[in-house]
C-alpha cells in the first residue's frame, strides 16, 4: 500500500468548454453541465466548506468521473480511512473497487488520531514532495487543513505555487479547505492562482437545509462568473444538482 510518509499503510448561461481543452469528466451529467462541461487537464481548483458540507462527497464524484474516463487518480486524505472512502464510494452506486485494486485509484490516508505520524515532519514540505512525485492525472487532497497547520500563510500561498506548477504536466489538483483558512490578502492571492474556485454552505430552502455549491471561476467558460447550484446526494447516484435563482 502506498503511503505519505513512507509508513506502509454552478447562474448564468452557459458557454461551450474551448475545443482546445482536454475535459476530464465528474461522472454526473448534471454537475459536468453546471461546471461548463467538466473539468479540463491542467487545472488548479479548490473548494471551499464547513466540516459536513459534503467536501469529501465532491471529491469522491470527481475521483469516480476520472477513474471512469480510465485516467489515474491520487487521493491523499486526513478525513477519512481507505476502507471509508471505498465504502461510501459504492453506497453512493461510485463504485471503484477494480480501479482501487488495478492501481488507478491510489488512496493515501493520513491517520493521526492513532498517533502514526511524527509530528516533528514539515507536513506542507512533505505533502508538496509527494504530489510532485504523482503520476496520476487527478491528485486529490482533502483537506490542506492538516497538512497546513502551524504554517504561516506565506508558506500556504507557496504550496500553491507548486500545486500551480505541477497542473502545468496537464494535472488536475484539486485541494479542500474550510471557511477561514487564511487571512484575506493571501487567500485572495491563492485564488487568483486557481483556475476553478468554489464553495459549498448550507441554506434553509423551504423546510430543508440544501447544500448549496457557487462556483465562483471556472476555467471552462474563460472567465469569473458565479453559478449557484443546489445539490443532494443520493444513494443510487451520487451527487444530483438543481438550478436554483437567489444567490
Amino acid at each position: 500500500m502506498e503511503s505519505l510518509f513512507g509508513l506502509g499503510e454552478a447562474p448564468e448561461k452557459k458557454k461551450k468548454p474551448s475545443k482546445n481543452l482536454l475535459i476530464c469528466s465528474t461522472g454526473s451529467e448534471e454537475l459536468d453541465r453546471t461546471m461548463g462541461g467538466g473539468i479540463p487537464l491542467g487545472t488548479l481548483m479548490i473548494i471551499f466548506g464547513g466540516r459536513g458540507s459534503g467536501k469529501s462527497v465532491m471529491c469522491q464524484q470527481f475521483a469516480y468521473g476520472a477513474l471512469k474516463e480510465g485516467r489515474e487518480v491520487t487521493y491523499i486524505s486526513s478525513e477519512h480511512t481507505i476502507p471509508a472512502i471505498l465504502s461510501n464510494m459504492e453506497n453512493l452506486s461510485l463504485s471503484v473497487e477494480n480501479a482501487f485494486v488495478d492501481g488507478k485509484f491510489r488512496i493515501t490516508p493520513v491517520h493521526t488520531r492513532y498517533g502514526t505520524i511524527d509530528n516533528t515532519l514539515n507536513m506542507l514540505a512533505v505533502l508538496e514532495d509527494y504530489i510532485r512525485k504523482q503520476t496520476s492525472e487527478l491528485i486529490i487532497v482533502d483537506s490542506l487543513s492538516f497538512f497546513a497547520d502551524g504554517k504561516t500563510d506565506g508558506e500556504v500561498y507557496r504550496f500553491f505555487i507548486t500545486c500551480k506548477r505541477i497542473t502545468e504536466q496537464q494535472k488536475i489538483v484539486f485541494v479542500t479547505i474550510p471557511h477561514f483558512f487564511m487571512e484575506e490578502v493571501h487567500l485572495e492571492r491563492a485564488i487568483n492562482l486557481c483556475d476553478t474556485v468554489m464553495e459549498i454552505r448550507m441554506r434553509e430552502m423551504g423546510e430543508k437545509i440544501a447544500r448549496v455549491l457557487k462556483i465562483d471561476k471556472m476555467k471552462t467558460l474563460g472567465e469569473i462568473f458565479q453559478e449557484i447550484t443546489a445539490f443532494e446526494v443520493d444513494p443510487a447516484f451520487g451527487i444530483r444538482v438543481s438550478p436554483i435563482l437567489e444567490a
